[in-house]
């Protein structure tokens, strides 16, 4: 499994949420030919979700703040990545029915990111996966799939 992420900042896009969006799909595009030998990275939806018309490589999206990412695999995955920021967290995870083992903001974004990658991956989540990214991301992997982190690596564009 292979997870590459950019700052969206390096595209000079207006809107915020489009460069999140049209970054995630420059990462697909490049790593599709630069690393996965894939010549035709045309996309497809199936099931809601985007997925290469000529390979049987997975991915999953994401994007929050000033990064966008994407995890790659050979397996079905779901992703999630999201910038950490002061919030009445306490009463979205009663709201959301969070368990937080421990009552910290860092506890609650692990939930929800828990929360998205497993959606994301339309699959029963057998395999976990979360880390930070800079101290003030995180990110959530969920595969049913057990998997090993390989490439964890920036894409400067």
């Amino acid at each position: 499994m292979d997870l590459f992420y950019t700052n969206v900042n390096n595209f000079d896009i207006e809107k915020k949420h489009k460069r999140g969006h049209i970054a995630a799909r420059r990462i697909i595009e490049y790593c599709a030919k630069n690393f996965y030998n894939i010549e035709n990275p045309e996309l497809e939806i199936v099931d809601e979700k985007p997925q290469f018309k000529y390979s049987t490589l997975q991915f999953s999206i994401s994007h929050s703040g000033e990064y966008a990412a994407v995890c790659f695999d050979k397996n079905p995955v779901g992703f999630d990545i999201e910038r950490i920021r002061n919030r009445d967290y306490k009463l979205i995870a009663q709201r959301m029915q969070f368990e937080l083992k421990e009552n910290s903001l860092l506890e609650f974004y692990r939930c929800w990111t828990e929360y998205e990658a497993t959606f994301k991956l339309h699959n029963e989540v057998k395999y976990r996966f979360y880390d930070t990214l800079n101290d003030n991301y995180v990110f959530f992997i969920a595969s049913n799939n057990e998997f090993k982190l390989e490439r964890f690596q920036e894409l400067f564009f």
